[in-house]
């Protein structure tokens, strides 16, 4: 009886939620994304009720999201279930205000229709930056993301950022919707039904069909490569709880010793290690880690660009890259952080609420960097500047942008997804890097712990992974990779990088006189009499 009455409902939730986790999950599924919304769009022409709509789409955007994050599990299945259902808020809200401007503009002319989809559309944008920049300061999983693998639609956030994309792709969930919603209405003979189409659907088409064209155009057909330098990428695979057990430490050393030694073989300009490889602070003169990797480096011959934490001069903890040349030791200018893991690197508002210490292994916090200087690597005859990002770093647009607006000419990643297993934390978290490099031209080399390991270039093609005989990133091992970069791209800024957000905001331009008129409506002024 229950499914019988609430079988739209279900039906439409259940969808929602299946092709929204396939968009992003590793199914090679990315267009998933053109479609997620529509189930419960359809659904919405038909006037279900507040209620029943906002349950359907909450459970839908809780499930969507708890099974696209599920890999947060391995550290905490309370924090995967509590961050689901806030990011299901965000997924609900705006299919509740899809649902009223459905309503409302039933009756209305075509151009009245047409900016509502224009406005809901930025509207999703809208949420996807407050959810990233304002509020819960999470951008994981933009729309855009789901595309990482298709380069030809990426092309057009090298001038708006991922938001320009999220915004083709919720537009053409409207259209569709639009369209079904169209045909399921008609009084018309069957046929005449399918052979008729609809404005919504022709435009939502025509911008898909331009967004393509314009990528092609901003792709070189002969792509310009010249050699930036080549990179040994040392895995060590070293798990978490290594760094806690002094035997397990003396291993992480040999390890990281044994894959450096091997990789002098394949002569690199540069060795790359990940996040906090060392297992000791890099500063700390009583276990002389610092001399340690100094002693390799000068026995090797090759620079070493590593991860690792340092207390420098009792300023704090910092979680950071480090150079150390030959013969150079060490050098002076490092990467520090900016971004801190909350509850993982540091407990918020620690002195208002000790008792999250627990939450929080060791007694200081990782402080944040402030220095965003690329790092001055000498390849050859050249100075390469490196723009560091740690961990998770690469998923804020913001930081990428800021390293490039700085002089970087690659970014590197050095990241340790070993605290997540090997489910799709590691892709998913690869996939950021992608736009990143297509959003600012630059080029994208990571080195991570267990995977991802690779480069990505300035068009967001994906150029080499580091991967075991049995074709998984997840391994203990090393690999090589030969980093290009085009020319027409050097040490010059992309609209993205000079202006930012500028489509953000005019997306909040363009979505908020609607969003007031919705509101005006639900809540209209009442007339007094005194």
């Amino acid at each position: 009886m229950f499914v019988k009455k609430h079988g739209s409902a279900i039906l439409a939730a259940a969808l929602s939620a299946i092709l929204y986790y396939a968009a992003f999950a590793q199914f090679d599924a990315p267009e998933a994304a053109y479609v997620f919304a529509v189930p419960l769009l359809l659904w919405a022409f038909f006037k279900p009720s507040f209620k029943h709509y906002l349950i359907a789409t909450l459970i839908s955007g809780w499930v969507a999201w708890f099974f696209n994050i599920i890999w947060l599990s391995n550290i905490t299945w309370l924090g995967t279930i509590g961050l689901a259902f806030i990011l299901a808020l965000y997924y609900s809200a705006w299919f509740l205000v899809a649902r009223l401007v459905i309503i409302k503009s039933a009756n209305k002319g075509l151009i009245h229709r047409l900016y509502d989809m224009i406005a809901l559309a930025a509207f999703w944008v809208v949420l996807e930056w407050i959810r990233g920049v304002v509020l819960l300061r999470f951008p994981w999983l933009a729309l855009a993301v789901s595309q990482w693998q298709r380069p030809i639609l990426l092309q057009i956030i090298s001038w708006t950022g991922s938001y320009g994309l999220s915004f083709v792709l919720i537009f053409f969930n409207l259209g569709i919707a639009y369209f079904l919603a169209n045909i399921c209405n008609r009084e018309q003979t069957p046929i005449s039904r399918y052979l008729r189409t609809t404005p919504e659907f022709l435009l939502a088409m025509v911008l898909l069909l331009g967004l393509i064209i314009f990528s092609i155009k901003q792709t070189p057909k002969h792509r310009k490569q010249e050699l930036l330098f080549t990179a040994g990428i040392s895995q060590p695979y070293i798990l978490p709880s290594t760094h806690e057990d002094s035997k397990l430490s003396r291993e992480n050393f040999m390890v990281l010793q044994e894959q450096t030694l091997l990789l002098q073989t394949l002569h690199p300009d540069v060795i790359l290690w990940p996040e906090a490889a060392v297992p000791t602070a890099i500063f700390d003169n009583e276990l002389g880690t610092r001399k340690w990797v100094e002693y390799l480096c000068n026995s090797i011959n090759i620079p070493i660009l590593f991860g690792a934490l340092a207390d420098y001069q009792n300023q704090g903890w910092y979680n950071g890259i480090f150079l150390a040349l030959p013969q150079k030791g060490l050098d002076k200018n490092y990467y520090a952080k900016r971004k801190p893991v909350p509850f993982g690197e540091y407990v918020p508002l620690r002195f208002l609420l000790p008792f999250l210490e627990r939450v929080v292994p060791g007694e200081w916090d990782i402080i944040p960097g402030n220095n965003i200087k690329p790092i001055q690597l000498p390849v050859r005859d050249k100075i390469v500047r490196i723009g560091g990002l740690v961990c998770y770093e690469d998923v804020f647009p913001d930081l990428s942008r800021e390293s490039v607006r700085a002089g970087s000419d690659v970014l590197l990643v050095l990241t340790n997804n070993a605290w997540f297993g090997e489910g799709s934390g590691a892709y998913q978290h690869a996939a950021h890097a992608a736009l990143r490099a297509v959003e600012n031209r630059r080029p994208i080399v990571r080195c991570g712990n267990g995977g991802w390991s690779g480069w990505i270039d300035e068009y967001g093609n994906t150029r080499e992974v580091v991967t075991n005989s049995e074709n998984s990133i997840y391994f203990r091992g090393i690999g090589k990779l030969t980093v290009t970069v085009d020319p027409d791209w050097w040490r010059r800024e992309s609209v993205f990088t000079r202006h930012g957000n500028w489509f953000a905001y005019l997306c909040i331009g363009i979505c908020l006189p609607r969003l007031l008129a919705l509101a005006f409506l639900l809540f209209p002024r009442q007339n007094h009499i005194y």
